[in-house]
């Protein structure tokens, strides 16, 4: 989950795996943060998700939601994702997802939804992976015409 455990005490019950079916993975948790901060506000997060794999593609959908902030100025956070990806051969992948993030505070919706769009290709080396991945953001951080451009190049080292 996102939350750090700063506080008076921090539960977590999650569910991860595949219900008995081939290429199913689920997911499904939530975890909570009571009296953190200076504030003494309780996090809540919850997540569900579930992807499927057949054959060289595989696709995937997750929600998560997080509650915070002080009972006069809370601020709720929903995410939602969608990913598709394709494996061409055993050590080249390509995928593209979507985000779309919702944000209220004390209730009150942000004027603009934060949009995600990435595309990414991976390669395996071996005992060495690289990501490249590029994703265009519209209204970072649900600020409207904040737009942002992301560029990441990430190695994995496997022994």
């Amino acid at each position: 989950s996102a939350i750090v455990d700063s506080a008076n005490s921090v539960k977590e019950i999650m569910y991860s795996g595949s219900l008995g079916v081939d290429g199913l993975k689920v997911q499904a948790g939530t975890s909570k943060s009571d009296g953190a901060g200076s504030a003494n506000e309780d996090i809540k997060f919850t997540k569900y998700g579930a992807s499927y794999n057949f054959g060289q593609f595989a696709i995937g959908a997750d929600l998560r939601k997080e509650d915070s902030g002080t009972v006069a100025a809370k601020l709720e956070t929903e995410a939602v994702r969608y990913g598709l990806t394709f494996a061409a051969n055993d050590n080249l992948s390509f995928g593209i997802s979507y985000q779309e993030t919702e944000e209220k505070t004390a209730g009150v919706k942000a004027a603009s939804d934060e949009e995600t769009i990435l595309v990414g290709v991976g390669y395996n080396f071996g005992g060495l992976g690289i990501d490249l991945n590029y994703a265009q953001v519209d209204n970072l951080s649900n600020t409207s015409g904040a737009d942002a451009d992301f560029f990441q190049i990430r190695t994995i080292q496997k022994f």
